[in-house]
């Protein structure tokens, strides 16, 4: 913290440093002036926190020393000197906002006192500079999260925040809703936050105006992003502007997101109103699945009723039976396209995936895998969640589909290839406690089918390849110094009985007679 010393009169300068200097802990640099323009340049030169003043000096006034600091944004606290108890000059200083206006001579504890109140009023001023600075870092984060909550879920006191947000019951509010023809195709191109980051920015600069401004924007967990915008309160509220200011956006994201966007705008609406406003919104894009691009007017908007039939899947399992997964994609693809041009809906949608997704799982089903455990990761968990949520998306899930299954039949077609993978894990946990259903699972193949196999190409049972394995690490370990016990345990035995009747089973031998003829 620095103070500035601004006297006509050496005698009262030398004064006044002789007591700071009583107090150099609470200053870094103390600077002193002579006159009002030595006073400038200090101020204009090095950053000051208190200002103690002569009010009459010859070349200029303090009360116009401080009227030029207010002017030019010098946070300072200011302490005025003079030789007159004048309230002209008292009634100044008060409107330019000087904490004190002491009398000469200086009075040291007076003086101590001022300076006193002087640090408390600059570290207050501090405190409040740091509290604004990080309501305007933060302030724009907290309005994203009031509007997610306000919007996607219900939430106490909602109305008390709206207020402490700084919005009145007068504002009126226009939703709109975006949606991209395939947010797993985004997702692979952009990564989820660049996506939304550019997005954001593309709305911002192209579409928030003086006639109504963006106050949130942010996607909800079925890849659609909701816009929230305040209308002007000198201006008549107009959903009609909104949707026409609109119109070049999907334009807009074609260009520089290289992706199809559809829109659909909302009606003019109160707070309390914006929920239901938002939420009909976002319905109306969750089953739009023919359109990829455009402006939907919510007021304009009418849904056709379409029923869903089951579509005769025979053709796709025959194509699938032949692995002939190209042509079943551009099959699949054109039925869609072709139900998503009638209306179909996000209900309708769902209800073929689970008739395609069925199809995928029974042909594994024929061949013994576990289509459950193939499909249990979170890719797979990602790629079910937003097919229905346009076509491209469906197409990405049946093409993940067809590929995945497909190529893990190709692998159990070669049961080689499924032995060696669960020897290498075998190899690896023998001696933990292994089954049939953990190694089955390992594979994702059932554990009949499992047992079969492995007997098939190793001559021996599942069971007994861990036996042996273990019992082979028994027999190094009785080579060393470790007593039998703890040989059973090392190898994968808890039971030392067991232990021993497999092990002689094996050998020929109980552990200890092995262990004695090692002796020998």
């Amino acid at each position: 913290m620095n103070i500035l010393l601004v006297d006509d009169d050496s005698t009262v300068l030398q004064e006044l440093k002789e007591i700071l200097d009583g107090r150099k802990s609470d200053f870094e640099r103390i600077y002193v002036a002579s006159c009002v323009e030595e006073a400038k340049k200090v101020l204009r030169t090095v950053s000051i926190q208190i200002m103690l003043c002569d009010i009459e000096m010859p070349g200029g006034l303090g009360i116009s020393l401080l009227a030029w600091v207010r002017e030019e944004g010098f946070g300072l606290e200011c302490i005025f000197l003079t030789n007159y108890a004048d309230f002209t000059y008292a009634k100044a200083a008060i409107r330019l906002d000087s904490l004190e206006y002491l009398l000469k001579p200086v009075d040291e504890e007076q003086v101590c006192a001022a300076i006193c109140r002087a640090r408390e009023r600059v570290c207050q001023s501090r405190q409040d500079e740091q509290a604004r600075q990080y309501w305007l870092d933060t302030g724009q984060e907290a309005k994203e999260h009031f509007w997610q909550r306000s919007l996607l879920s219900d939430f106490p006191d909602r109305e008390k925040i709206f207020e402490k947000l700084g919005y009145g019951e007068a504002d009126r509010f226009v939703p709109a809703a975006f949606k991209a023809e395939s947010i797993s195709a985004v997702e692979q191109s952009w990564g989820a936050a660049m996506f939304e980051y550019r997005l954001k920015n593309i709305l911002f600069e192209n579409f928030d105006t003086r006639n109504f401004h963006i106050e949130s924007v942010f996607a909800t967990q079925e890849g659609i992003w909701l816009l929230i915008c305040r209308c002007s309160r000198e201006m008549p509220p107009d959903d009609g502007a909104v949707w026409e200011a609109m119109q070049p956006i999907p334009q807009i994201c074609a260009e520089k997101l290289g992706c199809e966007m559809l829109c659909a705008v909302g009606g003019v609406c109160a707070f309390t109103a914006l929920s239901e406003e938002a939420g009909r919104l976002k319905e109306v894009l969750e089953n739009v699945l023919g359109q990829e691009n455009g402006v939907l007017r919510l007021s304009e908007y009418q849904p056709r009723d379409w029923q869903y039939q089951m579509p005769d899947i025979s053709v796709w399992e025959s194509l699938l039976q032949q692995e002939e997964k190209e042509a079943l994609m551009r099959s699949i693809r054109r039925y869609v396209q072709r139900r998503a041009e009638e209306d179909w809906s996000r209900r309708q949608m769902q209800e073929f995936r689970q008739d395609i997704t069925q199809m995928f799982y029974s042909w594994l089903r024929e061949s013994d895998i576990l289509a459950h455990k193939l499909f249990a990761d979170r890719e797979s968990e990602l790629y079910y969640q937003r097919a229905c949520g346009s076509v491209e998306d469906m197409c990405l899930y049946c093409g993940f589909m067809a590929e995945r299954v497909i190529s893990y039949k190709k692998f159990t077609k070669e049961p080689r290839s499924v032995i060696e993978a669960i020897l290498r894990y075998v190899d690896a946990h023998y001696c933990e406690d292994i089954n049939r259903s953990d190694l089955a699972n390992l594979v994702y193949i059932s554990p009949d089918y499992c047992s079969r196999i492995f007997r098939r190409e190793t001559g021996k049972s599942l069971a007994r390849y861990v036996q042996e394995k273990r019992i082979e690490k028994a027999k190094k370990l009785l080579e060393g110094e470790l007593s039998v016990k703890n040989a059973a345990l090392q190898a994968g035995y808890s039971n030392f009985s067991y232990f021993s009747k497999v092990f002689r089973e094996l050998t020929g031998m109980t552990p200890a007679e092995y262990r004695q003829k090692l002796s020998e």
